[in-house]
């Protein structure tokens, strides 16, 4: 489905295998996977901002362990056990995007195991 942004986004059962890295190394059993995906005309920061807007709205509605990664490599967000760790990066979480987030969070580096 294509969204106001432009931005894709699909969303499906999932069961992914044991070795990846979502379930080896964050020990997340995961069910549902939304894959976003930038269009490539758009304008790739009102994407973004709608990406993370949809996470987080999740996140309020549905309970559980979540992760919201880019081709496993910086882990943005995280929830884990009712609480959330966002990435410290700046360029990633402005000040804007720190204003979405209507739960408590801390910030700290996160990524997968290399």
């Amino acid at each position: 489905m294509r969204l106001r942004s432009s931005l894709l986004l699909s969303v499906s059962a999932t069961e992914p295998a044991p070795w990846q890295p979502i379930i080896a190394d964050l020990h997340i059993a995961a069910s549902t996977l939304f894959l976003f995906r930038h269009d490539g005309g758009g304008d790739l920061a009102e994407e973004t901002d709608e990406m993370i807007w949809i996470t987080l709205d999740t996140l309020v509605r549905v309970p559980g362990d979540a992760v919201l990664s880019f081709q496993q490599e910086p882990i943005w967000l995280l929830r884990r056990d009712g609480q959330v760790s966002q990435h410290t990066e700046p360029e990633f979480w402005t000040p804007a995007r720190l204003q979405m987030v209507q739960m408590l969070y801390v910030q700290t580096a996160m990524y997968f195991p290399a």
